[in-house]
């Protein structure tokens, strides 16, 4: 009895520190639409991750709180989703240099200069 009660008391207090208090995400403006029939507006945001050992991603959040990992590849103009099982479709490099891009039922469209800067930190081929 004294390990039941005691395991809720333990699961309470990890559930407290998951308050409203938990932090924004930071990064640029970006526009998505979340859901299929939204539209396209500047209401998510996107940042980069440098990876020490590993090429760049980047993180895109939803104003839900909901996010994404994607890496952009600039070798053959794909997005590479490095969560889940879904795939990054309509992959579409516009002339303002953004990337448009549907994951699922949402869109999103990159903004160029994070397409430039994560394509910066490729490594080169040899």
């Amino acid at each position: 009895m004294s390990l039941r009660i005691s395991s809720a008391i333990a699961a309470l207090a990890i559930l407290g520190g998951c308050g409203a208090e938990s932090l924004e995400p930071g990064g640029i403006s970006m526009d998505c639409a979340i859901g299929r029939d939204a539209p396209l507006a500047q209401v998510c945001t996107v940042y980069e991750v440098k990876a020490v050992d590993e090429v760049a991603f980047l993180v895109m959040w939803h104003p839900d709180g909901g996010f994404r990992r994607v890496r952009y590849r600039s070798a053959d103009s794909s997005v590479e989703v490095l969560d889940g099982a879904e795939r990054a479709t309509d992959v579409t490099r516009r002339d303002d240099g953004s990337v448009e891009f549907v994951i699922d039922t949402d869109r999103y469209r990159l903004p160029a200069r994070m397409v430039d800067q994560t394509v910066a930190t490729q490594p080169t081929p040899q």
